[in-house]
């Protein structure tokens, strides 16, 4: 199993790949998320694995300042590309565990697909610490539920092939319900509300097997073995019509900061 340094080569190896075909976030989410932390018009947002800058975009429209942090450089370098045209954010290429932080602190600290890469236990103690009093958290997941759908249950043998220890490969269903527990349960934050949203999106086979080459478990895998991996999930494609539809259920998590 790859460590958490090998993983973020994966994904920064493939910051065109991530940025093109990664779905944005739904503006669902981002309204619930801006509804439910309030800033006001002189708050700073933090952002906490901004990748190449998706969801910066989308918060950068609000006109607040942000700071985006990313470890991977080439997925920092593609996110500071991409929100160029927005003055009020500021990318720095750093893990969050290392960063030391502004003094001024943050009104909003956001997470999207990201904090599960983080130490819990150090990630949850830091962001309070960043926050200003009554400042917000949110934990953003997209997470996938196609699995009764055909094709699942059709490229289910291609993937027990090439990942026959994939069993201990936490999906991130079990992330999400994770933090759920651990912010209920934390004297740190008060006030957990949860927002869920079910979508779907359709990719032709190109798009399909470039979504697949940005995720870490196809990215572990050698090169000759890739190939040959993309090769057979390609063939599965065209024979069920060169489509695939991959439906998901996003799920937000917003806590406040509690104040002693």
């Amino acid at each position: 199993m790859l460590d958490k340094h090998s993983l973020t080569s994966v994904f920064d190896n493939n910051a065109e790949a991530y940025h093109k075909y990664r779905p944005k976030c739904p503006v669902y989410i981002l309204d619930k998320l801006r509804s439910a932390s309030a800033p006001s018009t002189e708050a700073r947002i933090l952002e906490i694995g901004c990748g190449t800058g998706q969801l910066t975009t989308d918060i950068a429209k609000w006109q607040h300042p942000i700071v985006a942090i990313e470890k991977g450089t080439q997925l920092a370098a593609l996110a500071a590309v991409n929100t160029r045209t927005f003055p009020q954010v500021q990318v720095i290429t750093a893990s969050f565990e290392d960063w030391p932080g502004v003094e001024e602190g943050f009104d909003l600290v956001v997470a999207c697909q990201s904090f599960h890469w983080i130490e819990d236990s150090i990630g949850i103690q830091k962001v309070y610490d960043h926050l200003k009093p009554n400042g917000c958290f949110a934990l953003i997941w997209h997470l996938d539920t196609s699995q009764k759908t055909p094709f699942w249950q059709k490229s289910s043998p291609i993937y027990r092939s090439f990942f026959p220890n994939s069993s201990s490969h936490k999906p991130l269903t079990s992330q999400a319900d994770k933090y759920h527990q651990l912010l209920t349960e934390s004297k740190l934050f008060k006030n957990l509300q949860r927002y869920e949203y079910p979508w779907e999106i359709t990719y032709n086979k190109a798009a399909y097997l470039g979504l697949l080459s940005t995720f870490s478990l196809q990215g572990s895998l050698p090169l000759p073995m890739q190939q040959k991996f993309f090769h057979e999930i390609g063939s599965l494609i065209e024979k069920e019509g060169g489509s695939v539809t991959r439906y998901q259920n996003s799920v937000m998590l917003v806590v406040e900061k509690a104040v002693a």
